[in-house]
């Protein structure tokens, strides 16, 4: 998705296998919320050029970048679940503030950037990682992370990104004759 000179608000999508996720272009004072954002070859986020971007409420996972900024403005990125990708947050130009957000396990977690005050560092337990669902089991410490009390990452403050997985359900029929070869 291409954002520029624009003032969209982008949630509860799920962006998966492409080059980029979202790009923010220009002008652009988007509001990225609510989205689950995963696998990409490139950056899951990609902020350039001007603008004053809010990033929030996502699960940002196994990128190359989770969050790749190089802005002329002022970024909010709070209280995000941004986990599994070569660079978590890489910054090269603006001026970034981060609150709430769980920035582990990447390659390199922060690139050219400090942890905000209130950002975490853990393991966020997903629910079935491998299944690749990214809600979070009952006693993950996520669900109570945010900056009231709240859940952080895609399914925070009421989200609901839209989900690929798919319920396959398998019904069988014991065989009562015949006989098996």
């Amino acid at each position: 998705l291409i954002v520029g000179v624009a003032f969209p608000t982008i949630s509860n999508n799920h962006f998966a296998f492409n080059a980029n996720g979202i790009y923010s272009g220009d002008n652009s004072n988007s509001i990225i919320q609510n989205n689950l954002i995963r696998d990409h070859v490139g950056a899951g986020i990609i902020l350039n050029g001007t603008g004053n971007p809010t990033i929030e409420f996502n699960t940002i996972v196994g990128n190359d970048k989770g969050i790749y900024g190089n802005i002329e403005g002022n970024c909010t990125i709070n209280s995000n679940i941004i986990v599994d990708n070569s660079d978590g947050l890489r910054i090269t130009s603006g001026n970034y503030t981060l609150t709430h957000n769980d920035v582990w396990g990447n390659e390199v977690n922060y690139n050219h950037l400090s942890p905000g005050p209130t950002d975490l560092a853990m393991d966020p337990l997903f629910t079935y990682y491998i299944g690749k669902d990214y809600t979070l089991q009952e006693g993950s410490p996520l669900r109570n992370a945010g900056e009231n009390g709240g859940e952080i990452g895609a399914y925070g403050e009421g989200g609901d990104p839209v989900s690929f997985m798919e319920q396959i359900s398998i019904a069988t029929t014991p065989t009562t004759s015949g006989t098996l070869t």
